[in-house]
């Protein structure tokens, strides 16, 4: 007898795809989108604008469609949009779309007599790991996602759109990084580069997911294309770092593509340095078999961390009520650390921390490079490893240089050293 499985899905999960799309350019993002307030300086002779890094999701939502379905979302669709949305091969994906919209209704009576929507609960999560990916023989298919990605790390509250061609799936926006983190050990093994993100945001647009034949294009290319290309340049505030251009196509992913490994990382925790081409002059890889010394790095990590809070206020766009399912209003940011540690293998049984004026430059392979300029340093905790020698592990956190602007070209936009006008050109 023959039996017809109708709920497991035949397809296998590695035939799916992830899409990521920057909603709005980053210049016009902030410069229409995020809000301002007016400050009094001490003197009172003059008012001036402030960042109070706070977005209104409805504003963004507005300007990107104009057609609404009859939830009260903007709508977004993927096949007339596909030039916005890029590939991220990740290797995990979950979402959250509202799991605690429900909640117990309180009363003299202990148990439930009734449960009751929260307002709050509706808000869009994700969590997703991917690996920058690196060929020598064709250009990158990821390369343009891995940038978004890039760019959100550096400057706060810049807005995404997810969406997958799982049937079942269903994909919201806007949303913003919460969390990114990298953390690598070269002790015993050569690992990937795992880039772990998280994100959070509203449900007031919908991304209408690709038709059922889309598939993407295959266009293998003959040309050797390096997966980055970096150039400094010198401000008159400082050194800052410019990004290099790079084209993308797509490609045959099995026969092209490796995942970036700690080999092809880059580290120097004495100096912040303005490319990555400058970098490698100085610094080899971090796992060099032929550079024996006396002390070696083995492990290194980098996180930044976004405390974002979901502010809702009544769903209503003029006189006209709006479904509560739309998500909060306003996406504010409370608070950011940009964190990390290195952990340094030693046969002496002391470490002396570099000084606090020489900053510190972390490279993980594709566009993520992270020259950090002001660093305060930790002291030092040490684990000693019986037959071998020691391990000094140093933590650090990052601050502001002290220049930055967010609409100036030349100025850096967070505590990466990484100016505005590169971003743009990104």
């Amino acid at each position: 007898m023959e039996y017809s499985n109708y709920f497991l899905n035949i397809k296998p999960s590695s035939s799916y795809a992830v899409y990521l799309g920057e909603l709005i350019p980053l210049s016009g993002f902030y410069k229409e989108f995020m809000q301002t307030t007016t400050g009094i300086p001490v003197n009172r002779r003059r008012s001036r604008n402030l960042n109070t890094f706070c977005v209104n999701m409805r504003d963004i939502a507005r300007a990107i469609t104009s057609e609404v379905d009859i939830n009260s979302r903007h709508l977004i669709y993927f096949d007339a949009n596909v030039e916005k949305f890029h590939p991220l091969f990740v290797s995990a994906f979950d979402d959250d779309t509202g799991s605690n919209v429900y909640s117990k209704l309180n009363s003299f009576y202990p148990l439930a007599i009734d449960n009751h929507l929260k307002f709050s609960g509706q808000v869009y999560n994700n969590n997703l790991t991917f690996a920058p990916l690196i060929s020598n023989t064709t250009e990158n298919e990821q390369l343009k996602a891995e940038k978004i990605i890039y760019k959100a790390s550096i400057m706060p509250m810049m807005p995404l759109a997810f969406v997958s061609n799982i049937e079942a799936h269903e994909s919201f926006g806007p949303s913003f990084l919460t969390s990114f983190s990298i953390s690598l050990s070269s002790s015993g093994s050569i690992p990937m580069v795992d880039i772990r993100c998280s994100f959070s945001g509203s449900k007031l647009i919908k991304v209408v997911k690709p038709s059922a034949n889309f598939t993407p294009a295959i266009e293998p290319k003959e040309s050797i294309v390096l997966p980055f290309a970096g150039s400094g340049t010198t401000s008159g505030s400082g050194s800052t770092y410019e990004i290099g251009s790079s084209t993308e196509s797509t490609s045959d992913f099995k026969n092209v593509y490796r995942s970036s490994t700690i080999i092809d990382c880059l580290f120097d925790p004495n100096e912040c340095h303005i490319s990555v081409q400058r970098l490698a002059k100085k610094m080899s890889s971090i796992t060099n078999i032929n550079n024996v010394s006396r002390d070696r790095i083995v492990e290194i990590s980098l996180e930044v961390n976004n405390e974002i809070e979901m502010v809702y206020t009544q769903p209503t766009y003029g006189y006209v009520i709006l479904d509560d399912n739309v998500g909060p209003t306003f996406a504010k940011l409370n608070s950011r650390t940009v964190k990390g540690s290195f952990t340094v293998y030693s046969i002496e049984p002391n470490y002396i921390t570099p000084t606090y004026e020489s900053g510190i430059t972390f490279y993980f392979g594709g566009p993520f490079f992270y020259p950090i300029k002001k660093v305060n340093f930790n002291n030092p905790t040490t684990e000693i490893k019986p037959g071998g020698g020691y391990l000094h592990k140093v933590t650090f956190t990052a601050k502001l240089p002290y220049r930055t602007g967010f609409y100036v070209d030349d100025k850096p936009v967070s505590e990466f050293n990484i100016s505005f006008g590169s971003l743009r050109k990104l």
